[in-house]
């Protein structure tokens, strides 16, 4: 088989900015007590000393004055850390094997080093940006509208969305990766928040399905790398709505996947301690 063997799960193809505009508004019903905790928990990841002051000025003014904040329960995949961090850096990647595969309406186009537009095709446009990034925490800061069959009206506002990775061995010697996913929300409109908070039970629902197939997918496409470099290789040449920059990133990030699953098949182990990666530089620390 080709690379189309990742198409095992249909994932429901938001892209970040839809899911960050839409999928964050409710919070599913918690004891309040959980809730505080959590939402206190994601407000102590953000690292405020090693940001800009006109970049932390952007997250305080969305997570002080928040309409909802939702914590997705943390998910569990078998995914090669390079991979699963180059798709955080690199969300057009997924989007565009989506494309490939017509299995969505998504559209996501990079404008800068860590920059992106998205539409979901489903009435969400927006901007989104990579704050801050190190190899177990990822920052975004979303900027964008939703306009649809939900709500009668027009929806604006911003979210910062909080991304914890975690790199680990599993009992077969793959690796794994366990994400968890914070969002606090701004929403513009007067009443919106009543309305969101109506709909809370069927949107929280939406946010965890579509963060947990979305994580899910991802380890695919790792695990796709893992056992056909080859076909993975024929995958990056036919991306066309990507960078050639990304498109080459994707290709070597595969090939180092595939790399590694040699390796370990050969000492039988399953260790990424010590093995070269591609994303070793500096954490990325903008405005």
């Amino acid at each position: 088989m080709g690379w189309t063997e990742i198409d095992v799960a249909r994932p429901r193809r938001r892209f970040l900015a839809a899911v960050a505009m839409l999928a964050v508004c409710g919070s599913v019903a918690r004891g309040e007590g959980s809730y505080a905790q959590d939402k206190a928990a994601a407000q102590r990841l953000i690292p405020y000393d090693k940001l800009t002051p006109q970049a932390s000025q952007k997250i305080l003014a969305v997570v002080e004055r928040h309409s909802l904040f939702r914590r997705v329960p943390a998910s569990v995949v078998e995914c090669d850390p390079d991979m699963f961090q180059h798709c955080l850096r690199s969300p057009e990647v997924v989007v565009n094997i989506w494309q490939l595969m017509g299995i969505t309406s998504c559209q996501a186009k990079r404008t800068g080093a860590y920059t992106w537009s998205g539409d979901d095709g489903q009435g969400t446009t927006g901007d989104v940006e990579l704050i801050y990034g190190s190899d177990k925490l990822h920052i975004y800061y979303c900027d964008g509208f939703y306009e649809g069959s939900l709500f009668r009206r027009k929806l604006t506002g911003r979210a910062v969305m909080i991304v914890q990775t975690t790199p680990t061995v599993g009992q077969n010697k793959q690796p794994v990766m366990t994400s968890q996913l914070d969002f606090f929300m701004q929403l513009d409109n007067a009443g919106a928040d009543l309305i969101a908070k109506t709909l809370s039970p069927i949107v929280s629902n939406m946010a965890d399905t579509n963060y947990s197939e979305t994580a899910a997918f991802i380890g695919k496409i790792s695990q796709a790398a893992e056992r056909n470099g080859d076909g993975m290789q024929n995958l990056a040449n036919k991306m066309q709505s990507v960078t050639p920059e990304v498109r080459q990133e994707f290709a070597q990030t595969a090939t180092l996947v595939s790399q590694r699953a040699a390796n370990r098949a050969t000492r039988g182990t399953g260790s990424i301690s010590g093995e070269p990666g591609l994303f070793s530089e500096p954490e990325v620390a903008k405005k």
